[in-house]
């Protein structure tokens, strides 16, 4: 528990706290002239006016345009600082993102499908009126930076709207409600837990991509948590760690995870198991402890890496096709016709995370 404290306060934040100091709702940044030239390119200077804005000028020192950051707001790895790059004519010429944690293979996706152009020629104080969809397969992301664009350019933190009445919170919730009832009284639900299990792995896994990982775990160590955005994972987050503690029972591996849910389903396409005896079962239980070990050890001495190819759950994001997460989630979904849930039980950090917790 220390070393994965220390994980996430390597990012400079607990929980959302900074441990620099700086609680305020700018970014605070030394901007540079050459930060600004792929923007605008005849920037000479750069004049800091306050925490949240600077004037850009040229080398005859002529006024060429100014840039407004923000702290942005919680992405999925953490906050997601934004720069808005305007022009003297009141009229925004771009827009760049500060150093964040969110995931590389995500925000790649964001940034490919133009989310931080869509500002483009927009007036500064139509920001708010712009209407600007979030990309999907990076929809947390895309909803920190639009966030974070519209608080830039307006110089005021503005709420984020909250929606509790959607399809997706609603079917998420109904689901929700139904794997809990199935935790405790599995008996009465086991004729249909192959059902459910379909159900988890569409709802949870194809369609919402709401799965708990061990990036959501530093990240919210870290950075916190945008519980408008996060709802109903904050929800799922609770339960698992809620329930283990309270009545002993294993509720996210067991009923939830839709990585879980396909191992299981692709096991009963064979009825004969490898045995695997006791000592080498054991063996590999503490193979996943050291390996977890050696992980926070790594990342724990600054290491950094997108800690989203740890695990195969983006395999599920059907917008974002990776021959990477493709392959590495077959070998266990191969591996788990076999062997049972070969991945959870042995490898998975999430798994190992809420085990510790239960026990």
């Amino acid at each position: 528990m220390f070393l994965l404290l220390s994980v996430a306060a390597w990012r400079g934040q607990l929980f959302g706290i900074s441990l620099k100091g700086n609680t305020g709702t700018n970014y605070t940044f030394d901007l540079t002239a050459s930060d600004c030239q792929s923007i605008f390119p005849e920037v000479d200077a750069v004049e800091k006016s306050d925490d949240s804005q600077f004037n850009l000028s040229d080398v005859l020192n002529s006024l060429v345009g100014y840039a407004y950051a923000s702290r942005g707001e919680q992405g999925y790895g953490g906050r997601v600082p934004v720069i808005t790059f305007v022009d003297v004519n009141n009229v925004i010429r771009g827009i760049k993102l500060g150093e964040n944690y969110e995931s590389d293979e995500y925000l790649a996706i964001a940034v490919k499908k133009g989310i931080l152009t869509q500002w483009n020629g927009v007036p500064r104080n139509q920001v708010t009126n712009t209407v600007v969809d979030a990309v999907a397969g990076a929809t947390i992301s895309c909803q920190a930076i639009i966030s974070g664009v519209q608080n830039s350019a307006s110089e005021q933190l503005l709420a984020i709207p909250f929606e509790f009445w959607t399809v997706e919170n609603i079917v998420s919730l109904s689901l929700l409600i139904v794997l809990v009832f199935a935790c405790f009284y599995p008996k009465r639900v086991i004729k249909y837990r192959t059902i459910l299990q379909i159900l988890t792995v569409i709802v949870f896994g194809f369609w919402l991509g709401r799965l708990m990982s061990f990036v959501q775990f530093v990240n919210w160590l870290s950075g916190g948590v945008n519980w408008q955005i996060q709802f109903i994972v904050l929800m799922l987050m609770g339960l698992s760690i809620i329930i283990p503690i309270v009545f002993g029972k294993a509720f996210y591996c067991t009923w939830v995870c839709p990585f879980g849910a396909a191992q299981e389903l692709c096991g009963k396409a064979c009825s004969k198991k490898l045995q695997i005896s006791t000592k080498r079962a054991r063996f590999l239980q503490l193979l996943r402890e050291r390996l977890f070990t050696i992980l926070l050890l790594f990342l724990w001495t600054g290491y950094s890496f997108d800690l989203t190819l740890l695990e195969p759950f983006s395999a599920f994001s059907l917008s974002k096709f990776s021959y990477w997460f493709i392959g590495f989630a077959s070998i266990f979904l191969i591996a788990s016709v076999f062997i049972p849930r070969v991945w959870c039980r042995f490898f998975c950090p999430t798994g190992f995370i809420l085990d510790w917790i239960r026990k």
